[in-house]
């Protein structure tokens, strides 16, 4: 309940990738995430940080990342389930709305507050919307170019 509220808070804002973030927590405990600072309460203030370092050679990351949640539904389930019938290698990560490093690290990789999971990064495209054609289109072609 508490990362669709926060992502109906973001998306409905209007609000592009910031560097910044500001997390508050209201009266009832949610968890909120933005661009900008509360006018009505104290926020702690994120930064979200890219990773410029390169891998190390023995440790080669998967070129695929598939990005879900405890709550995604079917859709996190189809697009888990297309990967899986490719038989491509890739990261299965969790945005967890009560694991603040999990949402942040979530934003940072889909470069905008305003995703939805599940998102899926093959090497430097990001996928946003799911739209199961779309992915398998993305998912056969990262298995020509990936092998």
């Amino acid at each position: 309940m508490r990362f669709w509220l926060l992502l109906t808070l973001l998306t409905t804002s209007g609000m592009g990738f910031a560097n910044k973030v500001y997390q508050w927590r209201d009266n009832e405990g949610n968890v909120f995430y933005s661009d900008r600072a509360p006018t009505h309460t104290v926020a702690k203030e994120r930064k979200i940080h890219s990773s410029s370092a390169p891998a190390p050679a023995t440790d080669k990351p998967a070129a695929i990342t598939l990005w879900i949640t405890p709550q995604c539904g079917a859709n996190c389930e189809t697009a888990q389930a297309m990967l899986e019938q490719s038989k491509l290698r890739y990261a299965l990560k969790t945005a967890d709305p009560s694991q603040e490093d999990s949402m942040l690290a979530f934003f940072n990789a889909a470069k905008t507050l305003q995703a939805r999971p599940p998102i899926l990064i093959i090497e430097k495209t990001i996928l946003k919307e799911f739209n199961p054609v779309q992915w398998q289109a993305a998912i056969s072609q990262a298995q020509t170019t990936l092998k």
